[in-house]
């Protein structure tokens, strides 16, 4: 048998939402708060807006380092205080020794302490320390600097500040031990003079070379390739215009690279 049914269409519900009673004198009228602007959205590791003192920050920030939410880590001091004194050093010479900031004469920058042989290994070896904080234009400068902040940072972080300032000055001093060696027993002619903090720059070079190198079981392989890049890189860049450019001074930079790697296994590679 079939079954059958019948459909009915259902009535109409209604719905009468409950009627609140207007505010009196003993309930409070409800507060109207107008609604706080959104912020604008962040960028990860930097600011809403663009504007030159964000962009300087950055900049600042990747010199000596920043932490994975953007702020500026603890500034290297040794580094930033060399940097410091090799700007003020450049600035004497320019105001109180009459050394040209764009060309200056060799015969400018020897009495302002620059590094020669006949006079450094005669009876003046002062100019061993002095010529490294001396520069030839201040082109040669912001290139020494913007390196030794670079590079500067990585050394002081890994080694600490005391490390830091002997691998820098030993590495500096050698760097101009090595050029002037060159020429010992020779009459140089004034113009190899030498001057500049690019034997300590290099020695900064040899301590972060010989860490990756020793350490580099207990060094994350993506990182340890990173830097090894960018520090070989740059390395090898320098060197090669070293070798092109008769006026730059290439024993400086081997000397400087050999004893800063020499000082830091010396000194004990932290790992």
């Amino acid at each position: 048998t079939t079954r059958s049914t019948t459909w009915s269409r259902p009535s109409r519900l209604r719905y009468n939402p409950p009627v609140m009673d207007a505010p009196g004198p003993s309930q409070p009228r409800p507060e109207h708060r107008p609604q706080q602007p959104a912020e604008p959205r962040r960028r990860r590791g930097g600011s809403a807006t663009s504007s030159p003192r964000s962009a300087w920050s950055r900049v600042i920030g990747w010199l000596c380092g920043t932490q994975p939410d953007g702020q500026l880590g603890p500034i290297p001091g040794v580094t930033l205080t060399l940097c410091a004194l090799t700007v003020l050093a450049f600035t004497a010479a320019a105001l109180f020794a009459g050394v040209d900031v764009w060309a200056p004469a060799p015969r400018a920058v020897l009495a302002a302490g620059g590094n020669y042989a006949p006079l450094t290994f005669a009876d003046e070896p002062w100019r061993l320390l002095t010529s490294m904080f001396l520069h030839v234009g201040i082109a040669h400068l912001l290139v020494n600097v913007l390196m030794a902040l670079a590079t500067g940072r990585l050394v002081e972080r890994a080694f600490g500040h005391a490390a830091t300032l002997v691998i820098y000055v030993g590495a500096g001093v050698f760097g101009s031990l090595a050029s002037g060696l060159r020429l010992i027993g020779a009459q140089a002619p004034a113009a190899s003079v030498s001057a500049g903090a690019s034997g300590a720059v290099f020695g900064l070079f040899g301590a972060v070379l010989a860490y990756l190198f020793v350490a580099r079981r207990l060094i994350e392989p993506r990182a340890r390739g990173a830097v090894m890049k960018s520090v070989g890189a740059t390395l090898i860049i320098n060197l090669a215009l070293s070798v092109a450019i008769p006026s730059i001074d290439l024993w400086a930079h081997l000397g400087g690279l050999i004893a800063g790697a020499a000082l830091a296994i010396a000194i004990g590679l932290p790992y």
